[in-house]
């Protein structure tokens, strides 16, 4: 008896393009399972609740841009649309550009229609061994989030993270 006979099954039995297929997808689904069932995974989950505060950085933005920004904003997260939180403190400064001067030389000066505005935004979160999320997403300093309002869409970096427990 042949191992593949001449309809292509294997054993005269199963077809060897099927058992390739059902091989790939039990594979795929393996890897799945233990990506989900892993120790580390399984602490990670483990946390507890709490108050974020992140600083975002939005730079450098034309004034109609930070007029879209006020307190009491709802701030979302762009890809998912999970709500972050919401702004609740803002801060503005003209921001800081590097120009050329006449003689070629490299100076910093502050921009006259350009802005820096740093949106503190509040929300709920959750805390981990190594992780703090808000809306689903992970945020540390540094970083930088594709955020989004109801008029308004940018990529601000965080540049303040506070979490505390939620009372």
């Amino acid at each position: 008896m042949a191992i593949i006979d001449n309809k292509g099954r294997l054993f005269g039995k199963i077809n060897l393009l099927d058992l390739v297929v059902v091989l790939l997808v039990l594979g795929v689904a393996g890897r799945f399972a233990y990506k989900a069932l892993q120790p580390q995974a399984m602490a990670t989950a483990q946390g507890h609740a709490v108050d974020v505060s992140i600083t975002l950085r939005f730079t450098p933005v034309t004034q109609p841009t930070a007029n879209e920004l006020k307190v009491g904003t709802e701030i979302l997260d762009s890809k998912t649309g999970n709500l972050m939180g919401k702004v609740t403190d803002l801060q503005s400064k003209k921001a800081t550009v590097v120009t050329y001067t006449s003689d070629g030389r490299l100076i910093e000066r502050e921009a006259d229609d350009l802005l820096e505005v740093n949106a503190t935004v509040t929300g709920a979160g959750w805390e981990t061994r190594d992780s703090i999320t808000m809306g689903g997403f992970e945020v540390k300093v540094g970083r930088s989030l594709q955020v989004k309002t109801k008029r308004y869409a940018g990529t601000p970096v965080i540049v303040g993270l506070i979490a505390e427990p939620t009372k």
